[in-house]
C-alpha cells in the first residue's frame, strides 16, 4: 500500500477495470476461500496495527519479497527498497491509517482485494481507495505482490454527496 496523492492514469484505470472484468464480484466458493479471507483480513489488520504502532517489521510481513508499486516512477521493489520506503514514511510520524477491505476475491493461489484506506492527521482525515494482490506463499501466508492506491475523484465526493 501506498500513501501519497498519485493522480491515476488511464494506464492504471484500465488495469483496475480489467482486473474488475476478470474477475467479477464474487462471494467466497468454498470454505477454504472463505478461510483464505479471513486470513487476508487478520493480516490486513496487522499491517493497519504494525503501522499505526511504527512497527517496521510487523508492516513487512504483509509484503513478498518483490513487490510492484504501480504509484511509484519506478514500480518494481525489492523488500528491502519496500522497507527502506515504508521507513522514511515512519520516521516522518505524519498519520495513522485504517485499512478497510471492502472486498477479497480468491482465485487459487492468488487473491483480489480492494477496500478504502483512511489516512489521519490531527482532525484531518483522507480516503483513498487501493487494489492489492496478494498471493499465497509455501508457507501458507498470503503477501501482497502488487499494488495500486489514489484518491478518490473529487467528482466522485461531489456524487456522493448528491
Amino acid at each position: 500500500m501506498t500513501f501519497y496523492r498519485v493522480p491515476v492514469s488511464r494506464l492504471q484505470f484500465f488495469a483496475v477495470l480489467l482486473v474488475e472484468c476478470v474477475i467479477g464480484c464474487s462471494k467466497p466458493e468454498t470454505d477454504n476461500d472463505q478461510a483464505a479471507v479471513d486470513e487476508i483480513k487478520k493480516q490486513t489488520q496487522q499491517f493497519e496495527d504494525g503501522f499505526n504502532a511504527r512497527n517496521i517489521d510487523q508492516i513487512m510481513e504483509f509484503y513478498a519479497d518483490d513487490y510492484v508499486d504501480i504509484n511509484l516512477p519506478e514500480p518494481r521493489q525489492t523488500k528491502s527498497e519496500r522497507r527502506q520506503l515504508y521507513q522514511r514514511i515512519l520516521d516522518q510520524n505524519l498519520y495513522t491509517l485504517r485499512v478497510v477491505p471492502a472486498e477479497i476475491i480468491i482465485s487459487g493461489t492468488h487473491a483480489f482485494v480492494r477496500g478504502d484506506i483512511i489516512l489521519k492527521r490531527d482532525s484531518a482525515e483522507q480516503k483513498l481507495r487501493y487494489l492489492e494482490i496478494c498471493k499465497k506463499g509455501q508457507d501458507s501466508k498470503w503477501r501482497s505482490i502488487w499494488g495500486l492506491d489514489a484518491d478518490i475523484y473529487p467528482e466522485s465526493r461531489i456524487e456522493a454527496e448528491k
